[in-house]
């Protein structure tokens, strides 16, 4: 029968087994966590990617107004249109919204069906009809 070596004996001990069992549990442990946090911080990775693609945009979108609003075109329309002002020689009419009030325009019998039909019709044409036809010079007179 062969003899065993010291070190081969120390390691078939049970107490020898149990502690590198322990130690072999500790390892994996520590690895498993590893790999876990390492899934993590990958999804936080491209989590945060997208937000940077996002923002990335935003921000293009952000630089293009700016660029809108610090045109002197952009200015003047802000300045005339909600604080009122006005260049030299121009006269600022403000109109409230509540007392405008649509005209409906009527035939010359009383007869309300062409009002509509002219109210949906362009600007274009409802000039044309004012200067050229021949039944409101009519009606005018």
């Amino acid at each position: 029968m062969k003899r065993r070596s010291p070190f081969i004996r120390l390691l078939l001990k049970p107490s020898t087994m149990a502690a590198i069992f322990v130690i072999f549990l500790f390892m994996s442990y520590g690895y498993v966590m590893t790999l876990k946090r390492g899934r993590e911080i990958g999804g936080r990775v491209s989590t945060l990617q997208s937000d940077i693609a996002e923002l990335t945009k935003r921000k293009e979108e952000l630089r293009e107004i700016k660029k809108l609003t610090e045109s002197s075109e952009f200015v003047e329309r802000e300045a005339r249109s909600k604080l009122g002002l006005k260049k030299k020689g121009e006269h600022v009419i403000i109109v409230p919204s509540d007392t405008i009030q649509p005209v409906v325009r009527e035939n010359a019998d009383g007869d309300d069906s062409q009002s509509s039909e002219y109210q949906n019709s362009s600007y274009p044409k409802r000039w044309f009809t004012y200067f050229f036809s021949e039944k409101d010079k009519s009606s005018v007179q």
